[in-house]
This record gives C-alpha cells, structure tokens and sequence, in this order.
C-alpha cells in the first residue's frame, strides 16, 4: 500500500511539473514587448548585429532570427547543465526614430521548479551589457 501511495505521488509530481514546462512556443506566443527593456543610443542595424554577437559570446544558441513587425526578434536557449533545466528566451529588437532602439528580453525557466534557473532579471542585465559593449 505504502508503495502504490508513493508511486502515485512521484507519478503526480512528474505530471505537474511536465505540465508546467516552458517551450520556444511559450515565448513565440508572448507578447514581442513583453520582459525587460533597455533602449539604446544607437541604429537599430547596429543594436541588432550587437544583440546577436551578445548570444554568441554568452553561449546561448540561437534557434530562429525572424523580421517580426516592427522589428526582429531572435530566439534562443540555454541548455541543460548540472545545475538547471535550461531556459528559452527571446530578443525583440525594436525599430526606433532618430537613432534610439529599444530592445527587450523576454525568458522563461524549461520547468517551473527550476530553481536555479537564471532568472530573467539576469539574462537581460547579461544581455543588455552585451549589446553596450558590442556597440
């Protein structure tokens, strides 16, 4: 009986926490202004070639680069590692006026009991100094 009952608790927490996972298309289907935003003193060309020098170095692949309206979004992830599920996100380069480009961060965590994933606080500081220093 003890047996039965902790298998069907493992079974449980199995089911929820691969109910709760996140995949690319959470991120495709969050809002393009959705996460952390930092606008940038320079062309939008430059912040875009900046942004994805900024994955490359951070080691984080970069799964699809699409045009989306009003500007480019480049989506990405973070691996499996010792110490997390890995995590998705996405770059959404925003088109400006007069020389200013916005660009936002949005992240989630592969499963929501990932405690150690980094958080989406931490991807866009990365990715934010990134860009500065690719500029």
């Amino acid at each position: 009986m003890r047996s039965r009952l902790w298998r069907l608790g493992g079974s449980l927490i199995i089911i929820f926490g691969l109910a709760s996972c996140a995949t690319m298309g959470t991120i495709e289907n969050a809002a393009l202004t959705d996460g952390e935003t930092q606008t940038f003193q320079a062309d939008y060309e430059k912040v875009k070639a900046a942004a994805l020098l900024t994955l490359e170095a951070q080691k984080l692949p970069v799964e699809n680069a699409v045009d989306a309206e009003g500007g480019h979004a480049i989506y990405f992830t973070k691996p499996v590692s010792a110490f997390s599920w890995g995590e998705v996100g996405r770059v959404f380069i925003e088109k400006g006026m007069g020389g200013n480009t916005k660009v936002y961060v949005k992240t989630a965590r592969r499963s929501s009991t990932n405690i150690t994933a980094t958080s989406q606080s931490t991807f866009a500081k990365r990715i934010f100094g990134g860009i500065e220093e690719n500029l």
